[in-house]
């Protein structure tokens, strides 16, 4: 299963998944509309490549200073992978890699020359690998590590922003040095070096999420995922249920980065298990899962949020609906549901990244999100 992402150079016409490039023709009918036109995996040239260890179902497709670059993390968040295109071709060259749910020590993608780190669990709980191709030959060499903090121990929301920074999320509060966690933090994409490798003199900083923007019962809670508009500064976060895999109370700040924090507005997302106390999915009951309203992943332009829904939305009440909401105030605009070109069906959401949106020329946008049933990815097409 793959949620991809649309290349934000081509006008909606190129989509990419973690190792593969397709061509999108809408002149066609759905189902027609669609071939794959490359892959931009080369395991000969690139044996190191993290593709080639993890299956990365995630993708972030960013131009940044004219060059196209694309993040790619398997379906929990536990990791990030940072990939540069070679010139005139379509193989992604490994760049960079960033560990957020996990330290990655001893990962097979090391391939054992990163530092060993020595110390408590406490001393290196939020600690994670940092890998950069300093020499920009596209594999893992000694001396090419450093390590970042991240703002919570169990940290795997996460974001790229339009100018390519890392965007992680810790928990709706200010850091709070003694716990050594708290707020967000961001990896800036730094600048680019004479090999075309990224996040040179990058280093991280926290970003303080105030609580005096925050509801009391959400304070201090963990956010299991969260996006970033760079445009506008605007950070979405969602508090979470069952280990944050639900999301459940979504906050729009604005100006958290720039230091001038306000809060837009608050949505509740409706979950809601109608008396059950199971929240897995595959432990319900047939009755439990057609009760139960689950909103899950989410995405968001500067004028519209973008809500998908495990199992049921609200109101569709059918496998796959994504509920679009206004930025402005987060009231309900409507809904998308699968079509009779897919025989009215699509899996669930359940990556922590599930739908890309990019607005085109004339206003249209293109939805892509994951289709985590059927072994492939939906493309809607929609023109508020």
């Amino acid at each position: 299963m793959h949620a991809p992402d649309i290349d934000p150079s081509s006008n909606g016409t190129q989509i990419h998944t973690a190792a593969q490039r397709f061509e999108m023709d809408y002149s066609k009918a759905p189902g027609k509309s669609w071939k794959q036109a490359a892959v931009t995996l080369d395991p000969f040239r690139f044996p190191g490549d993290p593709r080639l260890f993890h299956a990365y179902g995630i993708t972030y497709m960013r131009v940044v200073n004219g060059k196209k670059f694309m993040f790619v993390s398997e379906m929990n968040g536990y990791d990030l992978a940072v990939y540069r295109f070679e010139p005139n071709s379509e193989i992604a060259i490994p760049t960079a890699f960033i560990g957020i749910g996990g330290s990655q020590q001893g990962a097979a993608w090391t391939q054992g020359k990163a530092p060993v780190w020595t110390g408590t669990w406490d001393d290196n709980k939020n600690r994670r690998l940092m890998w950069r191709d300093a020499n920009g030959n596209g594999a893992v060499d000694t001396g090419e590590f450093s390590d970042v903090q991240m703002p919570h121990v169990y940290s795997r929301g996460f974001d790229v922003d339009d100018n390519g920074n890392v965007w992680v999320a810790g928990k709706l509060n200010e850091y709070n040095s003694g716990w050594r966690e708290g707020g967000n933090i961001v990896i800036p994409f730094g600048s680019i070096d004479a090999n075309g490798v990224p996040f040179q003199g990058s280093v991280p900083r926290n970003v303080d999420v105030p609580i005096s923007l925050i509801d009391a019962a959400d304070r201090g809670k963990t956010s299991g995922r969260m996006r970033y508009l760079a445009a506008t500064d605007t950070t979405i976060m969602a508090t979470g249920q069952a280990e944050d895999y639900y999301s459940d109370q979504l906050y729009v700040l604005d100006g958290l980065a720039t230091g001038k924090p306000t809060r837009r507005f608050k949505l509740n997302l409706g979950y809601d298990l109608k008396g059950s106390t199971e929240t897995d999915i595959l432990r319900m009951t047939d009755a439990q899962r057609a009760a139960a309203v689950l909103p899950c992943v989410f995405a968001a332009d500067a004028e519209y949020l973008y809500v998908g829904y495990m199992e049921n939305g609200p109101d569709a009440k059918v496998r796959g609906e994504i509920t679009i909401y206004s930025m402005l105030d987060g009231r309900k605009i409507g809904w998308i549901v699968p079509s009779a070109d897919t025989n009215h069906f699509s899996g669930n959401f359940d990556m922590k990244v599930a739908i890309q949106v990019r607005k085109l020329a004339d206003g249209t946008r293109i939805i892509v999100a994951e289709e985590g049933g059927g072994g492939k990815f939906m493309v809607y097409r929609w023109k508020p």
